[in-house]
C-alpha cells in the first residue's frame, strides 16, 4: 500500500513526511490523502489596527484578505472531502474579530464631515464549510453520547487523561 500524503495546514508536525502550509496559502487540498486544518487566525488578529467593542479590528485590506483566504478553506474542504480525501479539522478556541463590510457611511458636510467605516463579526470557523454554533468553554471531562461514539471512543479510551477542550 502506498504511503499515505498528509498535509498540516495553520501547524505543524514533528514529522519529516507530514507537509505544511500556513492558513494563507492558496495550496490545493486534492494532492494529499489525509488534511490536518486549524483555523488559526492568530496572524490577523496580531496585524489588527484598533478594537471595536473590545474585539481586535482588521484594516479594509486584512479583512478582505481574511474573507477571501476563508472562502478559499471553505471550497477547498468542501472539495476534497467531495473527492473522498480525509479532514480533519481541529476547533480550537473560537477567536471573535471585526472585519471591515466595504461600506461607509457620511454624515455632516464640509470640514464637518464624518465618515464611519462599518464593520461585521467574523470568526476563526467561517473557513469550515459547516453550520456551527460554537462557544468558547473549555473543560476536560467528555461523556461520549451513542450516536456516532464508535468514531471518537477509541481515542477517548487511550487519551481521556491528557485531552481537553476549548470550544462547545
Amino acid at each position: 500500500m502506498a504511503k499515505k500524503k498528509i498535509l498540516t495546514i495553520g501547524f505543524s508536525l514533528a514529522d519529516d513526511e507530514t507537509e505544511f502550509c500556513e492558513f494563507d496559502s492558496d495550496v490545493s487540498l486534492l494532492d494529499w490523502d489525509i488534511v490536518l486544518f486549524n483555523p488559526d487566525i492568530d496572524d490577523y488578529v496580531f496585524r489588527s489596527e484598533s478594537f471595536f467593542e473590545g474585539k481586535p479590528c482588521l484594516s479594509d485590506n486584512a479583512s478582505f484578505r481574511l474573507k477571501a483566504q476563508s472562502e478559499h478553506w471553505r471550497r477547498e474542504i468542501k472539495s476534497a472531502v467531495d473527492h473522498g480525501k480525509l479532514i480533519v479539522v481541529f476547533l480550537g478556541e473560537l477567536k471573535s474579530i471585526s472585519i471591515a463590510t466595504g461600506q461607509k457611511e457620511f454624515s455632516g458636510t464640509g470640514r464637518n464631515q464624518k465618515v464611519t467605516r462599518i464593520v461585521t463579526n467574523y470568526d476563526n470557523y467561517k473557513s469550515i464549510p459547516a453550520s456551527l454554533q460554537p462557544r468558547n468553554s473549555k473543560g476536560k471531562a467528555i461523556r461520549l453520547a451513542a450516536k456516532n461514539s464508535s468514531l471518537i471512543s477509541s481515542y477517548w479510551q487511550e487519551f481521556s487523561d491528557i485531552s481537553s477542550y476549548n470550544v462547545t
